[in-house]
């Protein structure tokens, strides 16, 4: 459990800058929905770090098995917030799921790197 903190912040901060970098790339200059899209991270990210933590610490699930569900939870609430919050977001649900894709595929790659 004291590997927990590091875990969050890490997680959390890689999350911001990929995510936020995808969208400025993507056409995302607002800085209120710049803001959207730190804020929902922030909103998900320990969420689903925690939900992942536990449920594997506690369980014997295959890793695959509790992270896809977890990432389709996350993509569906950013999804939300990015409708009903996001003038400039036209497809809001790709946009999260595309953000999401490039988190955990980089975070997979540096799982395995370290």
């Amino acid at each position: 459990m004291n590997d927990l903190l590091p875990i969050l912040g890490i997680s959390l901060g890689l999350t911001l800058l990929i995510e936020g970098t995808f969208a400025y790339i993507a056409g995302i200059h607002s800085g209120k929905e710049l803001l959207l899209v730190f804020l929902v991270n922030i909103l998900t990210n320990p969420a689903a770090v925690l939900c992942y933590y536990f449920f594997t610490v506690y369980t014997q699930l295959n890793v695959f098995i509790i992270k896809i569900p977890i990432e389709l939870v996350v993509i569906l609430i950013e999804g939300l917030y990015y409708r009903k919050y996001a003038s400039s977001i036209h497809k809001p649900f790709l946009f999260s799921a595309s953000a999401n894709a490039l988190s955990f595929g980089t975070g997979l790659i540096l799982n395995a790197i370290f």
